[in-house]
């Protein structure tokens, strides 16, 4: 299972102990599945993470429309397109990242801005850093 190697290989030197021992516990968790098991894992954490993260942004897809929306392309009645939009871009970047395991290491400002780029596709959103804070509003983050 090549994937493993990617995911799991702690590259960064100075981590702490406490996170290199998560990091070994994950290996060994990730080892014992399968490449079916570990594909469904993915597609788990895509719609979990897509939904999760649009609901911050206002996003009013439902979890199980959401997983339809993912899985199936079945764009929820009553939507925006820019809700559907917002919830494949996450889904899109995640893939991105799964599947270009390096591009992120070293992590830059300029990769940091390409993942942003996946993220806002359609958008209308720039690609540069916000230069202000941003607030979220009703959200315990």
């Amino acid at each position: 299972m090549s994937h493993i190697a990617y995911i799991c290989e702690p590259k960064d030197k100075i981590m702490p102990d406490t996170r290199k021992t998560e990091v070994l516990k994950y290996t060994e968790n990730i080892t014992q599945l399968s490449d079916a098991e570990y594909k469904k894992e993915l597609e788990r954490l895509a719609i979990d993470l897509s939904w999760e993260s649009s609901q911050i942004e206002g996003n009013t897809y439902s979890l199980v429309e959401t997983e339809r929306l993912l899985k199936d392309r079945e764009t929820a009645t009553g939507k925006t397109k820019k809700e559907a939009i917002v919830l494949l871009n996450h889904k899109d970047a995640l893939d991105f990242i799964v599947e270009n395991p390096d591009y992120l290491s070293p992590l830059t400002i300029s990769k940091m801005e390409d993942i942003h780029s996946l993220l806002v596709k359609e958008l209308a959103v720039d690609r540069n850093l916000r230069k202000s804070r941003v607030g979220i509003s009703g959200t315990n983050f």
